[in-house]
């Protein structure tokens, strides 16, 4: 569960996305599991193995362009050193009943931001918000 604050949840929910992206660039990816909450809405329990096999076999595996231009594989990227460029997603809705928070961000991946989409929900429970981690996608 995190706290986010009504005038800045955008800047939280950036900092929380790339405190989670940073976990897995520190071959952290446990840790970063640890931080969600919640199964998503299909009842996908995230585990170290779910999200490798996602990232590093089905999406960028070495049958895709991905996997032909970094043949060494995949390797997570810290987003606190690589500068965001203007087309990388980064999009907030707030739900319109006061719920909570979708947020969407492009995940880094070999030292560059990817079309790798991190999808998280923030479910309002009392004064702190529960993650949710919708999805992982290319765009």
């Amino acid at each position: 569960m995190i706290k986010i604050s009504k005038d800045n949840s955008e800047q939280d929910l950036q900092d929380f996305a790339y405190r989670w992206f940073k976990l897995f660039s520190e071959n952290r990816i446990n840790e970063a599991i640890l931080l969600l909450d919640e199964t998503n809405s299909y009842g996908t329990v995230w585990t170290e193995d779910t999200i490798k096999k996602l990232i590093e076999v089905d999406t960028f595996g070495s049958e895709t362009r991905f996997g032909r231009e970094h043949p060494e594989g995949v390797t997570y990227s810290n987003p606190e050193t690589i500068k965001k460029p203007d087309y990388c997603i980064a999009s907030l809705i707030e739900f319109t009943d006061g719920r909570g928070y979708s947020y969407e961000h492009d995940f880094p991946l070999n030292g560059t931001w990817s079309d790798l989409t991190a999808h998280f929900e923030f479910k309002k429970i009392d004064d702190h918000f529960a993650v949710i981690l919708n999805d992982l996608h290319v765009m």
